[in-house]
């Protein structure tokens, strides 16, 4: 009972301190997370992203721009499975849902390009040393969307959870990935 009596009480302070979002305001964000191995590889699955976002005007649209990088394995022939990497940027346009401030429920929609990397940048597949018929190594493109949860902790800064995906219209090796990540969001004024 005393556990739970401490935590309420400390929720409520950090509640009490938090300010909201303003119109116009601009923030900072980081964050990581994994992604579903889908492939059943041993490799470790993950996602890193860091960027600026906008709230614009008072109805709640909000912009961002960010860079990423995505790690995971990718299937090829006979059940082989090339490492694969992807580095890029994105610009995304969005809504948030802020009734119930201090929490926000954020929608956002948008493209990206990219740089991806298969199977180290070599160009002979891993069983067979075979010629991989494809480049492993240029530029990617598509849209990608997210949904993300927003806590204010402490005045200017929150505390995300947000689900993002990412369908390639280019690479003949990721056709989509997706990502499940944590991070923090300080607001610059």
């Amino acid at each position: 009972m005393k556990k739970i009596f401490t935590t309420t009480l400390l929720l409520i302070g950090f509640l009490a301190f938090s300010q909201g979002r303003r119109a116009d305001q601009n923030a900072l964000q980081a964050s990581f997370g994994v992604m579903p191995d889908t492939e059943k590889t041993d490799q470790t699955s993950f996602m890193m992203k860091a960027g600026y976002s906008k709230v614009i005007g008072k109805k709640g649209f909000l912009g961002k721009a960010e860079i990423f990088y995505q790690k995971y394995g990718v299937g090829y022939i006979d059940s082989q499975i090339l490492p694969y990497q992807k580095i890029g940027i994105s610009a995304q346009a969005g809504w948030s849902f802020e009734n119930l401030s201090p929490f926000f429920l954020n929608i956002y929609l948008g493209g990206f390009a990219a740089h991806e990397t298969v199977n180290g940048g070599k160009s002979k597949d891993l069983i067979y040393q075979a010629e991989i018929p494809e480049k492993v190594k240029g530029i990617t493109y598509g849209i990608n969307g997210g949904l993300e949860a927003e806590l204010i902790i402490y005045k200017n800064v929150s505390f995300t959870v947000d689900y993002n995906q990412y369908y390639d219209l280019k690479s003949n090796f990721s056709e989509t990935s997706y990502g499940v990540l944590g991070g923090l969001k300080v607001y610059l004024n």
